[in-house]
């Protein structure tokens, strides 16, 4: 769980990334309680693209309609769930935006939030030498 989220409902991804669009809202009663949520945001139109983490594979397939516990405004976040682990899918800049990428749908694609984190800021020509010398190196270490 996502420190200072907190879950209010979870569908199946399929649900939510088939309804968006740039007009669609997703509105839902929970316990006497109107939410509303925009489904136009890049991040849930490279989920659109992809459900897959583009490094390891790992397969998002449910979305959570998450509440910030600094807001009343709730947002979708997919996740990939393994066993009782849940994990985050996030939205990569393929050329990050810190060396001139664009906050463009061209310019994104999934990756779970553990890929993503070793990814950094690295270029994609940076992280597949990363990936080769890390690779590597794990072999030398079996031997």
């Amino acid at each position: 769980m996502l420190k200072g989220i907190k879950t209010i409902a979870t569908y199946p991804a399929e649900e939510i990334l088939s309804n968006i669009s740039k007009k669609a809202i997703f509105e839902v009663e929970i316990n006497n309680k109107k939410y509303t949520s925009k489904l136009n945001s890049l991040r849930l139109r490279t989920f659109q693209k992809s459900i897959r983490c583009i490094c390891c594979g790992r397969k998002g397939t449910e979305m959570g309609l998450d509440l910030p516990s600094h807001t009343d405004k709730p947002h979708f976040n997919l996740y990939c769930i393994e066993g009782k682990k849940k994990i985050l899918m996030t939205k990569d800049h393929i050329i990050p935006k810190s060396k001139g990428g664009r906050n463009h749908i061209s310019n994104m694609q999934t990756m779970c939030c553990h890929c993503n984190t070793k990814k950094g800021d690295k270029n994609p020509e940076e992280y597949t030498k990363y990936l080769e010398k890390r690779t590597r190196s794990k072999q030398k270490k079996r031997k």
